[in-house]
């Protein structure tokens, strides 16, 4: 798994469209160049759109860096076949 995580002010959607990640990747992948592996954007933009958390966990209002250091992880690993071991 790899995160995308954008620039502030961006927004995590500019990786599929703007930046066309899948699109740049497929070829890599289907030539044997780079080994499939799953992109995930995570939101964040956790206290609206005009703050930026700077993917910090910021006590008593939000908790950016357990939300992509733990959460999203979790979540890929909950959802998808994925294998957390390092050597994958």
């Amino acid at each position: 798994m790899v995160e995308l995580i954008p620039g502030f002010p961006g927004s995590s959607s500019t990786w599929y469209g703007t930046l066309k990640a899948c699109e740049q990747l497929k070829p890599l992948m289907q030539q044997g160049k780079v080994a499939p592996f799953i992109l995930v954007s995570p939101r964040t933009l956790l206290l609206g759109n005009t703050q930026d958390a700077g993917c910090t966990d910021i006590p008593g209002n939000i908790n950016a860096d357990a939300w992509i250091t733990r959460d999203v992880p979790q979540m890929v690993l909950d959802n998808f076949r994925a294998d957390p071991s390092p050597d994958r």
